[in-house]
């Protein structure tokens, strides 16, 4: 065969590869469109599969001109990349230039003519653009990957310009040329308009370059290119993703503006203490994207400037400071002590004996594996020597390594190839240095050699097998596949664990150090000596043995498609001639499909604006272009509902019926099945029509014939069973089927059936309509035909019926169900033979490949191969078991199912997995649990019968299967305890989860010892109750998850559970602990720790620097032992710690025991006394005692009842205290508060001056102050606001008696007066501190209050405000103002220069607010709302049109309001909204010519308007996108439904008198039922 490249040598040499165009075309099927991900300028991208399973891009530049230069631009992007190599540019892995001669016709003649055929290959990323994450609003990933990518694009392009030996210009960096792979890494990619640049200097160029939007000033005005141009795009891109395009393009010409509402945007999203540690980063990222895009390139950073800056983040996130050294030792005696001689006698030493302390037999062990778990006796030679471990010390006093390791993060660490060479360097050196030289250091070096070699082609081995796995599972109807597949999958389990084992020995190291002997011995002990290389070898040679069989069985070529014979062919064709329990169904639908239909009401259900088949037809609006294909006149009803509950049947008997055959011009009925190619089904469509036929392979000629076959025609096309595959590539192989369906008459239909809860959603207009099983009564009926082929019972025996009813409650009313056993109870009518199939389970009964389990199963195989890991696992719990999401998540991690996604929590990915499961039907919610629907159950348990069982009684303990992986013993079940410890003889086990209690005196008390010494491969145990925890725990390395649900009598844990390192969760919720072992710290993998009323969570804490530290929660009601604060005593990782329910007298020996004050990463306290009070409470002398640390910086106090914070309150004891808060704290009168920065006071009802709170010395330094509910607070000191130079925040709500001259506070940049909550019986009120406010820096202000009767704007210097909310003033009557000016000592300056945005909203006896609304007053306003202001009379609405920057306007419940003087509004307005303001019918429909840039217009409950002509919508409100009328009772015409047909998302309903349209018309985004008319049209995207 020819080659594929030019040049093999240089594709193993790493080299780029020169590809042939034949082997582009092959790999991509001809260029296929199905193959199509993306499309540029220069060239369309295809995915392309090599031979050996590697995807690729491909991507292919377009034959244009000679004069558009396009061998230039392949050169640039070719040569470019072929310079750079970083991991943040897209990695070039081969090209291809040829020409090609070919004879084509040319001006009726033959010639010869030349074609060249240019394509780039790169890396296939699968995480497609960064494109798809940024929208118009901030960009929807977490803070920490948002992060991660703009670090990672600035390095790229750091590169680009520094890292080369000639700098390389972009010149074309946006988000849809960054490309992300599946850990989200992002890579800089399309460099066809790059070039090369020797200078830092300017140049010019006359060639088009870059994207606008993305392009500097200097080049769109004199087109200089520089550096700085790919820094200026680079900053365009930052800001897409923390604030989106919309708030970067309204506010380009105001930075500060964007800075602000990236700040409030990402406080609102890292709500809390994950606001406080990210908020520098944050800071940081914006202020260097706001420097980028200065408009003077000189003041625009570099970017190894900008890397510098990024780099001082992590810096401040990794950094850990090292202090001292650890000075405890750990003892070894080898025979000897001394470290020089310890292994000087293993000269000439052939056989090493190893003590089993644990007492176990060597004959025990009933498999290889055993070898990695136990220390093994070899006898070779003559000489032994015993090589043990006496003395167990901690090595870790303090926490820094096992800190540093969690910050790395060991539960995501996966073995590599780098990782197990980094294990074998350690082994190496260490044995070399410390036990072993001369010959046999070299026969040891051989030994690591040849074991390191083995594991590394095992890693490499396994994900083929994985694959093979999954293919085969798609065979395992095939005989041979169903008998080789448990050994596969067996042998690939096996491998597993023995390259856990190895994580487990990395992990070991990394805890105990490099130096300790302890690792040494262990890897010396159990792996050099403990034949370790044989078994690795043999599981390979099992692998290939087995893989090689299979492969021979047909399965390299096997295609992820149901076969033929598992999922024939469907037709319209009835099988059944009657169809049983669908009458109402069958009814609805035909009603539906059959019924006139008017285009307004055409849907009278939901129709969502997500679907890739949209009711409405799409229109450009401000340069907006939807993508939606364009089928007003198509509606889709999906049927969903598990396999053989009847969707084809009924779909046949609806293609059946007259009426329905009458009413419809053509009817297609389409098998989909699970291939959803666009070609094929195109191709079925036609071909069904009489006379067409299909025979031309272009799509494009396909999709012709079809819209000239459908065109005014009214059509039915039914899709038969259509799976997930319908939504690949994005949704866009619906869209390209449906293209040519847009050109039906109104009233065409499509059902579509489909398993899959998402598809439904996806492409349904309608609501979907789901079948369930049948009704018992009638599915006797059923169920009486397919056993009795009669549905008479007088003929059947009454035994036989007897059982049969018994049979039918199995079957949850699954017709497929009943005749499958249907056909098994027919082949011998004897009771004894009914009984044996009543007694067995579903899944044990052989079927054939069309009945219900080999139907159910085609769900499961279709799902993706993670998923069916996860959902096999079930088959362990019995039916109808109660799931927990956030439990099944927990188990999935620690099973090792779940696959990392770049810094994503497993936990987050793993629920992830289970939505997707419950999306797909595979599980059902109940009540908050979940279940799984019943002959799914047998569906799983059938694939899984070699890997899960549950025990339920005592006969099924022979039928365990010898390899089985994961176990569950129900509570009911009647068996000896020795039976149970016999369990120890499924040495595979990975999951046991024992219900029945051993816990009692019946209970052995080496049960659960046996089980830990030989089960030695368990990752999840969860035990109802046992005595005690063993030492022998220790031996289960694998071990991430234990639960123990009941109480125990136990009250501490062994020492050797400390040696766990991959444990993650530990849950003994009602077992009382007295004290954690002193080596906790060692468990560097652990998430979660709970016991009785001490909760432990392990959370990634961002201030400085970034670490992983534990969140305790202890509730200390009712703990008189004080087992709670003697808990913490153990957690050396304390980052954040809450005391719950402090109630009572506390003894102060308990909260001495806590030692707080020793907690060195302590950062975050809460200390909640019981609402409860007791007069015993002795609050003070508690507090006394739990002094924090010094590194304290945020503490919290809710309900103390002291009258005074404790003496450690000083200074000098909190230094670095930041947040104190004191909430309910009551009795609180006065203290002296350090050095801090944000101060909250709440509910502190005795507090009467803040002089006896804030120590004169400190006030300089607050910078947020929130101050609630303080009734008698009277003194604020205003003469000391000034000197709060630094207080940019003050929340005052709900202190009526404040008194101050004035509020000055020049820094204050935020104010809040009242409180946020609309609640109109709420006294809100804040003093007097309103009455007079001068912060001349002050940007946002909110004004709640009471008893505020007027506002005297020239009583406020506001001048840099932008945004001022007046809410909820019941008794403000007017909002004065002084001819737009304010007057001040040195003269008049205007009110409000940059205010933005007014609200003004509940304020009930407000009367006016003309002097206020004035264009000298509001120069820049952008947005005014006026809502719910009752007794507000008029609005200067002729003053409107003189607000040239004014985009919405929103006036609600204003009912009063009189528009005599005119209602003008500028063209500038994008957002119009009138709802229930008065008549105002004398201005429209007059008001609205003029708004062409107008999005979204409401017009709700405003009487007297009758009409809007119908070519206003056409000709003056071009770029409408929303719109909604809703009870506008007088209005009669809207100029008729052609004259809306163009605005893609409306809203019409409760108009009486407009009768030219159907009521509702809901179109769009308004569609869905769950849309409010009130409330929800501002989140419409316009």
């Amino acid at each position: 065969m020819e080659n594929t490249l030019w040049n093999t040598s240089q594709q193993t040499s790493g080299a780029t590869a020169q590809f042939k165009f034949e082997f582009l075309n092959k790999i991509t099927n001809n260029f296929s469109e199905d193959h199509v991900i993306g499309d540029g300028a220069y060239g369309v991208v295809y995915k392309g599969v090599m031979d050996n399973g590697q995807e690729i891009a491909v991507k292919k530049l377009k034959n244009r001109h000679l004069d558009h230069d396009s061998e230039k631009q392949f050169h640039n992007e070719c040569i470019n990349l072929m310079r750079v190599q970083h991991q943040n540019i897209v990695r070039l892995v081969g090209y291809c230039d040829e020409t090609r001669r070919q004879c084509v016709e040319h001006g009726g003649k033959f010639v010869f003519a030349e074609e060249n055929e240019r394509a780039l290959c790169f890396e296939y990323l699968q995480g497609g653009s960064l494109d798809k994450y940024v929208s118009e609003e901030p960009c929807r990933l977490d803070w920490d990957m948002c992060y991660k990518i703009i670090k990672g694009v600035s390095e790229g392009l750091n590169h680009l310009h520094n890292g080369c030996k000639e700098s390389i210009l972009h010149l074309d960096l946006k988000p849809a040329n960054i490309l992300l792979d599946n850990n989200m890494i992002p890579k800089i990619g399309d460099f066809g308009l790059s070039r090369l640049f020797s200078t830092t200097e300017t140049c010019t160029t006359a060639t088009p370059l870059g994207t606008i939007g993305y392009t500097p000033p200097e080049y769109v005005n004199k087109q200089e290119i520089s550096p700085k141009y790919d820094v200026f795009s680079l900053g365009v891109v930052i800001i897409h993703i923390m604030a989106g395009r919309k708030h970067y393009y309204d506010h380009v010409d105001t930075p500060s503006k964007i800075n602000e509402l990236v700040l409030k945007n990402w406080e609102k999203r890292l709500q809390g203490t994950m606001w406080s540690h990210a908020s520098q980063e944050v800071m940081t990222c914006i202020e260097i994207a706001l420097r980028c895009v200065n408009s003077d390139r000189q003041k625009r950073p570099t970017i190894s400037k900008i890397v510098e800056d990024l780099n001082r983040i992590d810096i401040a996130r990794l950094s850990l400071t090292y202090e001292g050294t650890n000075s405890q030792k750990r003892e070894a005696l080898v025979g000897v002590h001394d470290n020089a001689t310890r292994f000087a006698s293993l000269e000439g030493i052939d056989n090493i004996v190893v003590s089993d302390e644990d007492g176990g037999n060597e004959n025990q062990m009933h498999d290889p594996m055993d070898f990695l778990h136990k220390s093994i006796t070899r006898d070779t030679v003559s000489t032994s020597i015993y090589v043990t471990q006496t003395i167990e010390v901690d090595i870790l006093d303090d926490c820094r390594r096992n800190l540093r390791l969690r910050m790395e993060g060991n539960i995501y660490t996966p073995v590599t190839m780098h990782n197990i060479g980094n294990l074998f360097h350690w082994a190496r050196s260490n044995f070399s240095s410390q036990w072993i030289s001369g010959t046999k250091e070299k026969v040891l070096n051989d030994e690591l050699f040849s074991l390191e070699s083995g594991l590394q082609r095992l890693m490499e081995t396994l994900p083929a097998m994985y694959d093979l796995i999954d293919r085969a599972e798609w065979r395992s109807h095939k005989h041979g596949v169903a008998k080789l597949l448990p050994n596969l999958k067996d042998a690939v389990y096996d491998a597993d664990d023995l390259l856990d084992e190895f994580r487990w020995y990395m992990l070991k190291v990394e805890v105990e150090g490099n130096g300790s002997q302890s690792p040494s011995m262990d890897f010396f002990n159990n792996v050099i000596q403990g034949s370790f290389t044989k078994l690795v070898k043999g599981l390979q040679d099992r692998l290939d043995n087995i893989s090689t069989h299979l492969l021979n069985m047909g399965l390299h070529d096997v295609t992820t498609r149901f076969d033929k014979s598992v999922r024939p062919e469907t037709s319209s064709f009835p099988y059944e001639t009657r169809i049983f329990g669908r009458d109402m169904e069958l009814k609805y639908i035909i009603e539906v499909l059959c019924k006139p239909k008017n285009s307004s009401s055409a849907n009278p259900k939901r129709q969502k604006g997500n679907s890739a088949v949209d009711v409405s037809t799409s229109t450009s609006a401000s340069n907006q272009a939807s993508t939606e294909p364009s089928t007003t006149n198509l509606t889709v009803l999906p049927i969903v509902g598990i396999g053989g509950v009847g969707k084809t049947t009924l779909a046949q008997h609806i293609c059946s019926n007259a009426e329905v055959n009458s009413h419809f011009d053509l009817i297609f009925w389409i098998c989909v099945s699970d291939d959803f190619d666009v070609k094929r089904l195109t191709k079925e469509a036609i071909e069904s029509c009489p006379g067409k036929q299909a025979t031309t392979e272009n799509l494009n000629s396909l999709q012709k014939i079809l819209f000239n076959i459908v065109s005014s025609k009214k059509i039915l096309i039914v899709l038969d069973d259509m799976w997930d595959d319908v939504l690949k590539e994005n949704g866009r192989c619906w869209k390209r089927f449906c293209a040519p369906l847009k050109n039906v008459l109104q009233g065409s239909m499509m059902l579509v059936t489909t398993r899959c809860q998402k598809v439904a959603d996806k492409v349904g207009t309608r609501d979907h309509i789901t079948l369930e099983g049948l009704k018992y009564d009638i599915f006797w009926n059923f169920f009486k035909l397919c056993v009795f082929e009669s549905g008479n019972s007088n003929n059947n025996d009454p035994e036989l019926e007897r059982i049969a009813r018994s049979i039918v409650r199995k079957l949850e009313g699954s017709p497929l169900a009943a005749k499958t056993l249907g056909r098994i109870l027919r082949m011998n009518l004897q009771a004894e033979y009914w009984n044996t199939i009543l007694d067995s389970e579903l899944w044990t009964l052989r079927q054939d490949e069309t009945e219900i389990l080999p139907a159910l199963r085609l769900s499961y195989m279709y799902l993706p191969f993670h998923l069916k890991r996860c959902f096999a696992l079930c088959a362990m719990y019995p039916k109808d078991w109660k799931f927990q999401k956030c439990f099944l998540a927990e188990i999935w991690v620690a099973e090792g199912f779940v696959e990392p996604q770049g810094d994503i929590p497993l936990q987050d990915i793993s629920c992830e997995y289970f939505d997707e499961l419950l999306y797909r039907s595979f599980f059902q919610e109940v009540f908050g649990e979940y279940v799984i629907h019943d002959l799914l159950h047998d569906m799983v348990q059938k694939v899984s019968e070699f890997d899960c069982f549950i025990l339920k009684s005592r006969s099924d303990f022979k039928s365990i299967p010898p390899n089985v992986r994961h176990l569950s013993v129900l509570s009911s079940i009647d068996i000896d305890y020795s039976t149970l410890l016999s369990l120890r003889r499924f040495t595979k086990l990975r999951t046991l989860h024992c219900d029945k209690p051993l816990a009692n005196q019946k209970t052995p008390a080496n049960l659960i010892a046996g089980w830990c010494s030989q089960l030695l491969r368990l990752r999840v145990i969860i035990f109802s109750s046992t005595h005690e925890l063993p030492s022998s725990i220790g031996n289960l390395k694998h071990l991430r998850y234990l639960q123990i649900s009941s109480a125990c009598p136990f009250k501490s844990l062994p020492t050797e559970l400390c040696s766990l390192y991959n444990l993650q969760v530990v849950c003994l919720q009602k077992c009382k602990l007295e004290s954690l072992p002193t080596n906790f710290s060692k468990l560097i993998c652990l998430q979660r720790f709970e016991s009785h009323g001490f909760g432990c969570v392990s959370v990634l804490r961002r201030f400085q620097k970034e670490e992983f530290y534990y969140e305790v929660h202890v509730d200390v009601v009712n703990d008189e032992q004080g087992l709670g604060f003697r808990l913490i005593k153990n957690i050396n990782q304390l980052g954040e710690l809450v005391i719950h329910n402090i109630v009572g007298p506390v003894r102060k020996e308990h909260a001495v025991e806590a030692q707080l004050h020793n907690k060195k990463y302590l950062e975050k306290l809460t200390l909640k006394w019981s609402l409860l009070k007791n007069p015993e409470d002795n609050a003070i002398e508690v507090l006394q005692f739990l002094q924090p640390p010094a590194c304290l910086k945020f503490l919290l106090l809710s309900g103390y009842q002291g009258v005074s914070l404790p003496s450690w309150f000083q200074p000098l004891n909190c230094p670095s205290l930041m947040s104190p808060s004191f909430i309910s704290s009551n009795g609180l009168k006065s203290s002296s508060l350090p050095r801090i920065t944000d101060l909250i006071i709440d509910w502190c009802r005795n507090l009467s001056s803040l002089e006896h709170i804030i120590h004169p010395a400190y006030i300089s330094t607050l910078k947020k102050m929130t101050i609630k509910n303080c009734k008698k607070l009277v003194s604020v000191p205003a003469e000391r606001f000034g000197g709060l130079c630094c207080l940019e925040e003050l929340e005052v709500q709900g202190c009526p008696n404040i008194y101050c001259q004035g509020l000055v506070a020049p820094s204050l940049k935020r104010l809040v007066l009242g409180s946020k909550e609309i609640d109109l019986s709420r006294n809100s009120t804040c003093g007097n501190l309103a009455d007079y406010v001068d912060c001349c820096s002050l940007t946002y202000f909110f004004l709640s209050c009471n008893h505020l009767t007027s506002i005297q704007l020239q009583k406020w210097n506001l001048r840099a405000l932008e945004e001022l909310h007046i809410s909820v003033c019941q008794f403000l009557t007017s909002i004065i103002g002084h001819s737009g000016q304010v007057n001040r000592g040195t003269g008049c300056v205007r009110a409000f220069p940059f205010l933005t945005s007014l609200t003004i909203d509940w304020c009930n006896n407000l009367s006016t607010i003309d002097d206020l609304l004035a264009e000298e007053y509001l120069p820049a306003i952008k947005r005014i709302h006026v809502k719910y202001c009752y007794k507000l009379a008029s609005l200067p609405g002729e003053r409107f049109g003189s607000f040239s920057s004014l985009k919405e306007l929103e006036i609600t419940g204003c009912n009063r309001l009189s528009w005599r003087r005119g209602f003008v509004l500028p063209s500038s307005l994008q957002i119009l909204s009138l709802d229930n303001s008065g008549d105002i019918s004398a201005w429209v429909p007059s008001c609205l010519e003029n708004l062409a840039s107008l999005v979204t217009l409401i017009i709700r409950e405003c009487q007297h308007i009758t009409f809007i002509p119908g070519n206003l919508w056409s000709t003056n409100l071009t770029s409408l996108v929303n719109l909604i009328i809703w009870h506008c009772e007088d209005i009669v015409s809207i100029g008729g439904e052609n004259a809306i047909s163009e605005i893609k998302n409306v809203l019409i309903d409760g108009c009486q008198k407009l009768e030219e349209l159907e009521q509702p018309v809901k179109r769009g985004s308004y569609a869905s039922n769950s849309y409010r008319a009130h409330g929800e049209e501002e989140n419409v995207s316009s």
